[in-house]
């Protein structure tokens, strides 16, 4: 009998028969769809209103208000006041819900905790379910870029790393050396990988100082690592302190040796009583090329102690005392020395071209968060969405930030004293800096949102297991991967403008003061949660990321303009109302271009004829300089770069202020001359009219004059497509605002002394 003609005795499954549900309700009607593997497992009705549990989430229905809690993101349930459960989630969000008696409470209680308990194996998790159900969806199961060579080298290419001085080691090649480290790490070139293999044995966890960054320009390099192993007598590693010693020699084509300056995380009391354990610091007797300075940062239970308490604040419903409340919880004063710790290391690499070595105790908590927001502030490709990716799989997911003891994916018996939402608070610096530096990040506040919910949702694989190998092994090619979820327009930045090709590092420096820190209401309040719901009730709506260009969103000032329109014809001042307060912002739109209205009785800006083009009392034309030109590009750039939102308030009769104009998300400018009103309508008094005739003269006189502003104007020009005035707002007062608002902003930024 041929061979071939046997029966095979290889039983070929789908992996769709492997993650099998249970056969739907017809009865059953739902206020949302279902995701792809999603079952609904129980249904009820609370006192507000509906409740649904699912594979994948609890839906609440509370009032108006509908909730869907991921089952990966509730990490306490509480039954209180015999009819009531308290949901806390691990993104701060908290949740009551109301039943009608006591035994109702108890059984969802029990529901609920069952439900959101760790599965015992991980192929139990959501997204495993997901993708098994999901059809045609193996294009989204992109593989991380630091499984792949050619990227690794594209990188450090980019980086300019001069292979004269620095080498890719692969000793780590087969997870041998260090479990817990990528296959391929950035070493000099001085060092065999016998010597690595020597160094990793005097490092905490085996993790060796591995160099992950180069400034493009002096050429300091940024290293991370795990604390030595010195224990209490002082032990030494020969080849650690030479492998310290090449870094700060091989400083590209730099003949002067520069110190090394080590960044320790913790305070100089934790690393010597770590000492006791096998650990400790750097001993200055044998690194005496380098520089300890310590940074103070709290543990993760600290961390997580403080987030718990914010949590407990956030549940709370006490507002006079809410401020001190928010400080006792030191949430923010963790971020404000997060945040000093790595303007110290952009400071030594940017400022003073000094290599830097940054580890804590393991280096794989407080080190990455150092490092990651460091590189941020140094390099502006990491502030794209392709850039934001690399530096988010390198140095959290590739070096072995533990996300499953961490986020508490982790199977089978779990230590509640390893949970600590290290990346959320890294994440919630990220928004720190986005709210600093609106123009310089091309992903928007709804892409951190987002990113921080399915860091816990189960609903894609990216934040799944401890380390790279583990994750080679279970999850790679059998889960969706979260970055072409977020790769979507409605995530990016319409403030964002790239400067260059970013070769040479745009450094941007935030403000580190607790006072400069804003509590991340977005995730811990919830209150951007019903903004990004996709039109198909789910969080993975097939199809490529361009058919959700639509899905725009949708700002306050959109309803703004629409209860304003409706409302009001015009909007007129008064004698009897000296403090007319305009503070309505009107919301985004594409801009096109178009010219002001030529009518000089309007604004006298512009010339009567429409075929002239303006021109200003000494005859020049309008905006353009008589005198010889400045470049103020670089101005302009600075206050793009550096715009913070400012709200301005008609407090007087000479200063009329229609909004920011530097508010360029939520200001239209709009030129429409049929519906404009005209002077005598703006003011039915002759209070009103003096001052309209008051504010015509000082635009004329002063603002046309003035060559400082007719040069910014220019280049403003040049930045703003569109420029037009709503009909409900008095022509002439809002071009004063806005005119008079741009100067204000422009020599306040610049420095630059108007005559």
């Amino acid at each position: 009998m041929d061979i071939t003609d046997q029966p095979n005795s290889i039983c070929q499954v789908e992996r769709i028969e492997m993650y099998q549900l249970p056969p739907p309700d017809p009865k059953l009607s739902l206020p949302f769809n279902l995701l792809e593997g999603e079952a609904v497992s129980h249904h009820g009705t609370s006192r507000d209103g509906l409740i649904l549990l699912t594979n994948y989430r609890l839906y609440i229905q509370i009032s108006r208000n509908h909730h869907h809690v991921p089952l990966g993101l509730i990490e306490i349930v509480e039954q209180k006041e015999l009819f009531y459960l308290h949901i806390g989630c691990k993104d701060c969000r908290t949740y009551k819900c109301t039943f009608e008696n006591n035994e109702s409470c108890l059984e969802w209680y029990d529901k609920i905790l069952k439900a959101a308990e760790p599965p015992k194996q991980l192929n139990q998790l959501f997204a495993f379910y997901h993708f098994a159900h999901f059809k045609g969806g193996e294009d989204r199961t992109q593989k991380p870029y630091c499984f792949d060579l050619n990227n690794f080298i594209t990188e450090m290419e980019r980086l300019q790393f001069e292979k004269s001085f620095w080498r890719i080691s692969e000793v780590n090649v087969n997870y041998e050396v260090c479990s817990t480290y990528p296959p391929y790490l950035l070493v000099p070139k001085d060092i065999d990988d016998e010597d690595l293999k020597k160094v990793a044995k005097f490092r905490s966890s085996r993790r060796i100082p591995a160099v992950v960054w180069r400034h493009t320009k002096n050429g300091a390099v940024i290293a991370r690592c795990s604390q030595p192993e010195v224990g209490w007598f002082g032990w030494r590693g020969e080849e650690d302190e030479k492998l310290i010693q090449l870094i700060s020699k091989n400083i590209d084509n730099t003949k002067q040796e520069k110190k090394v300056l080590i960044l320790d995380a913790r305070s100089y009391t934790i690393a010597v009583a770590n000492r006791a354990r096998g650990g400790g610091c750097e001993c200055p007797e044998y690194y005496s090329n380098c520089e300890i300075q310590f940074m103070n940062l709290a543990n993760i239970h600290s961390i997580r102690k403080s987030f718990h308490a914010l949590r407990q604040l956030c549940t709370s419903s006490s507002d006079q005392t809410w401020h001190s409340q928010l400080e006792n919880t030191k949430w923010l004063q963790h971020m404000s020395g997060l945040m000093k710790a790595a303007v110290t290391l952009v400071t030594a690499v940017d400022s003073e071209a000094r290599p830097v070595v940054v580890h804590c105790s393991d280096g794989w908590d407080r080190t990455p968060q150092i490092v990651a927001l460091s590189q941020l502030l140094l390099d502006p490709y990491y502030r794209t969405v392709e850039g934001f990716r690399v530096l988010i799989e390198r140095e959290w997911l590739a070096f072995g930030h533990k996300f499953a003891d961490r986020c508490g994916h982790s199977t089978g018996s779990e230590d509640q004293n390893e949970r600590c939402p290290v990346f959320l608070q890294w994440l919630d610096c990220v928004h720190q800096l986005l709210k600093q530096f609106p123009c310089d990040f091309e992903f928007s506040q709804a892409y951190l949102v987002k990113l921080a919910q399915h860091t816990y949702s189960n609903l894609f694989g990216t934040f799944l297991c401890n380390t790279l190998q583990e994750r080679l092994k279970i999850v790679n090619n059998r889960t969706f991967s979260v970055w072409e979820f977020l790769n979507s327009p409605r995530f990016k930045n319409h403030l964002y403008e790239q400067i260059g090709n970013f070769k040479t590092p745009k450094v941007i420096w935030p403000q580190t003061n607790v006072r400069d820190l804003q509590l991340w209401k977005e995730v811990y309040l919830g209150t951007m949660e019903a903004n990004f719901r996709t039109e198909c009730g789910s969080e993975s709506c097939p199809g490529p990321p361009d058919l959700l260009t639509y899905h725009m969103t949708k700002t306050r000032s959109y309803n703004d303009l629409a209860a304003m329109s409706d409302c009001y014809q015009g909007q007129f001042r008064r004698s009897s109302d000296p403090s007319l307060n305009i503070e309505k912002k009107l919301s985004a739109v594409s801009l096109q271009e178009a010219q002001e209205p030529t009518n000089s009785q309007e604004n006298g800006l512009m010339s009567s004829n429409p075929s002239e083009e303006p021109k200003n009392n000494s005859g020049a034309v309008f905006g353009k300089s008589s005198a010889e030109n400045v470049d103020l590009n670089g101005h302009v750039d600075q206050i793009t770069s550096n715009g913070r939102e400012r709200h301005a308030t008609i407090n007087s009769e000479d200063e009329l202020l229609n909004g920011d104009p530097f508010l360029f998300e939520n200001v239209i400018i709009s030129d429409n001359s049929e519906t404009e009103n005209t002077k005598s309508d703006s003011c039915d008094d002759s209070r009103g009219r003096d001052i309209i005739d008051a504010t015509e003269s000082r635009t004329k006189a002063h603002l046309v004059t003035d060559e400082t502003t007719k040069k910014f104007l220019s280049v403003l020009s040049s930045r703003i497509s569109l420029i037009v005035v709503p009909s409900v707002i008095p022509r002439v007062s809002f071009h004063w605002g806005i005119w008079s608002r741009c100067r204000y902003l422009f020599l306040e930024q610049t420095t630059l002394i108007s005559p």
